[in-house]
């Protein structure tokens, strides 16, 4: 009984104070199984994106990015992009920077938008299957094309 006290405090500590990291990489892990659950609910409630898992936390959903855990998508990558920027989560990116960041590519040709646009859309498709929410990114075309979160999910 005295570790549920402890948990609970533990739990009221994640709600507050707590980063998601802590919760996900050092709290997690060595809470008790039974209250794996609830430690997990609590990370759930908002919007994270756990890049090591490869799963985006959204409105009370996990959400697998990609089925294979040791493969970066295009996504998954745009993903881990947004989510570690010193921007502000619901800021425009654009596709020419997170090319040139995540993936090397010049982005030279007026059409090297489209095989970002389309890792964009794949997500949204794998979002809207997972959650039921539409146009979870909002994608430009383009030379000057851009993805942002759309703000009706920010907050």
């Amino acid at each position: 009984m005295e570790n549920l006290k402890t948990y609970k405090k533990i739990i009221q500590f994640l709600e507050k104070e707590a980063t998601k990291e802590i919760a996900t990489e050092i709290i997690l892990p060595k809470a008790e199984p039974v209250l794996t659950e609830v430690v997990e609910e609590v990370i759930d409630m908002g919007l994270e994106f756990n890049s090591e898992k490869n799963i985006l936390y959204f409105k009370g959903h996990k959400i697998k990015v990609s089925d294979n855990i040791n493969k970066k998508t295009k996504g998954h990558l745009i993903l881990e992009h947004i989510f570690k920027s010193d921007e502000e989560l619901g800021d425009e990116y654009p596709l020419k920077e997170i090319a040139e960041a995540k993936f090397g590519d010049n982005y030279e040709t007026p059409n090297s938008y489209k095989k970002y646009h389309h890792g964009c859309e794949y997500l949204n498709t794998r979002i809207r299957e997972a959650t039921g929410f539409d146009k979870f990114l909002i994608c430009t075309t383009g030379a000057s094309a851009t993805v942002k979160i759309n703000e009706k999910y920010l907050g």
